[in-house]
């Protein structure tokens, strides 16, 4: 099939550079033909830009009756578990339950279908996945170990697209995690259309305006090779493509610096170790990478060692290109970390200014990284952010229950500690302004990471912490929230009745123990916390998630949040005037806002994924005091809690006071 096969005169290509190079890379044979060479091919074009909003749904699924709540979803019920607006594709499925078959069916409403195009139970529609021609994708389904399963076959749209979910088995949890596009016409005109043979035989095929072929081999390749001790570079001028980079060690006292067009910041600066990893994939395999890194005048790869009589062995393959083409884009990685977490913030682990795409990361001791993972914030100061939250660290890497081993070519996984990685061939995500990514560590771990992405600018555009925080808030929570008659949903008659259960602030100020309580596995956890935390916000977003230690230690137990909680945070604004000015907010959950004891924003609606306000408000000079509280219930992006707070005045300029 086009999606599984590769040219051969790649692959002929790839044998003989690796074959030549087999002393760089010191492996056997069998190892040099991994079966990951296979898919190479479709980093090809992985550095031209992309245009899209990138869109991530998230559920749990039956973890209420973990936390002495009714099961919501019976067998035989339905939950929709996308509802997208616009023009798009779904691009990824993960998803992962108990033993046994697959306890549910799923059926896909595309652009305001009454009756269903595509529908049947999980396993079957993943065998169609994974047998359909298409070119979009190297494969269109996989099975890694502990039973996780994932669908990467597109499912264009022009209008909308809505999934439900249909329980077929009343007993056990449901993972599951969407990725999706929104603002996106790539696949304008045309449509994945569904034969059913038999009752359990499903065809998936595509019809319409399909892309043109690509081509699939190389231009000439040009090997450039450096053998030194200590530190030393290679420089090669433009245009062209590094498609190969290798190193003979991994020592992590070594750092790898590549920059472009004689930028005087490094694009790339990497722990050596972190970045190649123990790979032995798609993107990266035995210290070699392959994720492609145009540039147009010229490129310096360095390697600065703190061992002066270290050898090394540095080459990259330049694949000769007749000009840098308009929409390519410059590669850049980061490396990051963090020591000795303190647990209710998450690791930041980037924080990239600027317009390009993210294409992955690869994590090291992490810990245990259960009830959430990965975060990302697109945009977030552009008035249209998307925030983007996974459900467990595991399940990101698409594994689950801390499985290991390959999902090639998109994953590979160790274990925490000796690393994990993952590559978005099926969806990157643009930004135009800027990208922010963290992780959910618990308490007393030393993480890193090492992220990769590409970008118009050449330079580096990585900005610290220290650089971007915002506001400093004082939060508390979270409580569990009074509940309406179902015994599942916060109790929104009323403001008063649903933050009830908050203390005031009087009381967190004098440092008064408050007693918050907890439900999971069918016990009552209940904890007494003292006053406020202090916490600052990254640019405008304030992650409210982690509080009082992320997934708390409850007992043993681990919790997850599938109730319904309340939280609350306030801060002081500083205001050059007197006078009008604008609080945007993007929320997801019950909200009530004041601003110097005066309420200025009320919204108790219970909704499915993140809206934008903009309210009028009115500041004195000087200190402004604000106050948020805000519920929050499992929705589209799990129990995730948090929200972005933009104060503009009158003439558009943001009001940073602290």
């Amino acid at each position: 099939m086009f999606s599984r096969g590769v040219c051969l005169l790649t692959l002929l290509i790839l044998c003989f550079i690796n074959t030549i190079h087999a002393e760089l890379i010191e492996v056997s044979d069998d190892e040099i033909l991994h079966p990951a060479q296979r898919y190479r091919d479709a980093l090809r074009h992985l550095h031209v830009a992309q245009h899209y909003r990138p869109m991530k749904n998230s559920f749990v699924i039956g973890l209420e009756s973990y936390s002495e709540r009714p099961r919501q979803l019976q067998v035989g019920g339905r939950k929709t578990i996308l509802e997208a607006e616009g023009q798009g594709s779904l691009r990824h499925i993960w998803q992962t339950h108990g033993p046994g078959a697959s306890p549910f069916r799923l059926e896909f409403f595309v652009d305001g279908e009454e009756v269903p195009s595509i529908h049947g139970n999980w396993d079957d529609l993943l065998v169609a996945a994974e047998a359909c021609d298409q070119p979009w994708t190297p494969l269109g389904a996989t099975l890694v170990p502990e039973a996780s399963q994932n669908w990467y076959l597109p499912v264009p749209f022009e209008s909308s697209l809505r999934v439900d979910l249909i329980p077929t088995n009343p007993y056990g949890l449901i993972f599951l995690q969407l990725d999706y596009r929104l603002d996106d016409d790539s696949m304008e005109g045309v449509r994945l259309i569904q034969d059913e043979l038999e009752a359990d035989n499903i065809q998936l095929r595509y019809e319409g305006q399909m892309p043109a072929p690509t081509t699939s081999f190389l231009g000439e390749i040009v090997t450039e090779q450096l053998r030194f001790t200590g530190s030393g570079s290679i420089k090669v001028d433009g245009p062209g493509i590094i498609r190969r980079l290798g190193v003979n060690n991994r020592r992590s006292s070594a750092r790898l610096l590549i920059r472009y067009e004689q930028e005087e910041t490094w694009a790339v600066d990497v722990d050596i170790a972190d970045f190649f990893g123990p790979f032995r994939g798609t993107a990266f395999n035995n210290n070699q990478a392959y994720l492609p890194m145009p540039f147009k005048e010229s490129v310096e790869v360095r390697i600065e060692s703190e061992s002066p009589g270290e050898e090394w062995v540095l080459e990259v393959d330049i694949e000769k290109v007749p000009q840098f083409s308009p929409d390519w884009r410059y590669f850049h990685a980061h490396s990051a970390y963090e020591i000795d977490s303190g647990g209710y913030l998450p690791f930041l682990m980037l924080y990239a200014k600027g317009r390009g795409h993210w294409v992955g990361l690869s994590l090291y001791d992490s810990g245990h990284d259960h009830g959430g993972g990965d975060f990302a914030v697109v945009d977030g100061n552009s008035g249209l952010p998307s925030m983007l939250h996974g459900i467990n660290g595991e399940d990101y890497f698409s594994f689950a229950f801390f499985g290991q081993g390959e999902n090639l070519p998109y994953s590979e996984a160790f274990s925490n500690e000796e690393g994990r990685m993952r590559i978005h061939l099926e969806n990157p995500y643009p930004f135009k302004e800027s990208l922010e990514l963290s992780w959910a560590v618990l308490k007393g771990v030393s993480p890193r990471s090492v992220n990769y992405w590409y970008q118009d600018d050449p330079a580096n555009s990585v900005l610290s912490q220290e650089d971007i925080s915002g506001l400093e808030w004082q939060v508390f929570g979270p409580v569990e929230a009074s509940l309406a008659d179902d015994g599942f949903s916060p109790d929104t008659s009323s403001a008063d009745n649903l933050f009830s259960v908050l203390p005031d602030v009087a009381t967190l100020d004098a440092g008064t123990p408050v007693e918050a309580t907890h439900l999971m596995f069918h016990k009552v956890f209940r904890e007494n916390f003292e006053g406020w935390v202090v916490q600052p916000a990254i640019g405008p977003h304030l992650n409210l998630m982690y509080v009082y230690g992320h997934v708390m230690d409850l007992g043993g137990e681990h919790h997850m949040g599938a109730y319904a909680r309340c939280i609350m945070a306030r801060t002081t604004l500083h205001s050059p005037v007197a006078g009008n000015a604008f609080m945007e907010l993007t929320y997801d959950d019950p909200i009530q806002v004041f601003i110097n004891n005066q309420e200025v924003y009320r919204d108790l609606e219970l909704r499915q994924g993140f809206i934008i306000k903009n309210i009028p408000i009115v500041l004195d000079s000087g200190e402004n005091e604000v106050l948020i509280r805000l519920a929050d219930t499992p929705n589209n992006n799990t129990s995730w809690a948090g929200l972005l707070v933009r104060f503009i005045d009158e003439a558009g300029n943001e009001l940073n006071g602290k």
